[in-house]
């Protein structure tokens, strides 16, 4: 990777790391509901909705509240994951048949909305609820390290391999060699990661389908948000970290790995 991404790297994942690690779960609620805000500020320059910083506001944390209000009713917190995982389904769709069905013109306004809201609050829900989970703050940097170790497999196998396109029309960049690449990456990472950080693990079978699936969704994440970039013509949805883009840029695999991968181990280990 260019030197620049590697030094924006190293500026910003040391004291998220320390955070996740360090910080008891409402701070780092409170952590995750800023980047939260600043990646809701994206989306609606993004859509060319109004640059009301109170609406951004408004769109993002009015949701984030409600969803404090069902923060600890794990029963309800499934449910929500569950609307989650049927959303990704669709945008697994709509990434498909691109450049079909994308809402546009005025009029969808309420439809961009919602969709920058599907994008982001499951992912903070999921996030909180996994983070205070018991080893909560293990499971969470093992996700990240999975989404973070998969971009770069992803990234070294496409230069190296990369041949047939993986969605042309929606990110020219991305590759087949480089999708199978970032798989095994972060299927790796996920397999060998409790033995690591010395986390319990669910059952083999249940947990690697987890770890397979997340790491599938984060490409769909990443391609969703690239599709809307598209339609709209721009290349980043910000430029607030140096040649990373945005803030959505940097989170946009978390925004569907978060949801898939928090209900399927709640689910195998019983607490979801």
């Amino acid at each position: 990777m260019p030197s620049d991404r590697i030094r924006t790297a190293l500026w910003v994942v040391p004291p998220i790391v320390a955070a996740v690690l360090l910080l008891p779960n409402p701070w780092v609620a409170v952590l995750f509901a800023a980047i939260v805000w600043g990646a809701g500020q994206e989306w609606t320059a993004l859509m060319g909705l109004p640059h009301d910083g109170g609406r951004a506001a408004g769109v993002v944390l009015l949701p984030l509240m409600a969803a404090t209000y069902v923060w600890g009713d794990l029963d309800a917190v499934g449910v929500l994951l569950g609307v989650a995982l049927f959303w990704w389904v669709l945008a697994t769709i709509w990434v498909v048949c691109f450049p079909v069905g994308l809402p546009g013109g005025a009029s969808l306004r309420g439809r961009k909305l919602l969709v920058g809201l599907l994008l982001l609050l499951p992912a903070w829900l999921a996030l909180i609820t996994l983070h205070g989970s018991a080893e909560g703050p293990r499971w969470v940097l093992l996700l990240l390290v999975m989404i973070w170790l998969a971009d770069a497999g992803a990234y070294y196998a496409g230069r190296r391999f990369g041949r047939r396109k993986l969605a042309p029309q929606v990110s020219p960049g991305k590759t087949w060699a480089g999708f199978w690449g970032g798989l095994a990456a972060g299927l790796a990472a996920g397999l060998l990661g409790p033995l690591l950080l010395r986390l319990e693990m669910p059952a083999l079978g249940a947990y690697a389908l987890t770890c397979l699936v997340t790491v599938a969704g984060s490409v769909v994440g990443d391609l969703t948000v690239s599709m809307f970039k598209r339609q709209m013509g721009v290349k980043d949805t910000g430029h607030l970290l140096p040649s990373h883009g945005g803030i959505l840029d940097r989170i946009d695999s978390l925004t569907a790995a978060a949801p898939i991968f928090t209900w399927g181990l709640g689910r195998a280990q019983g607490w979801l």
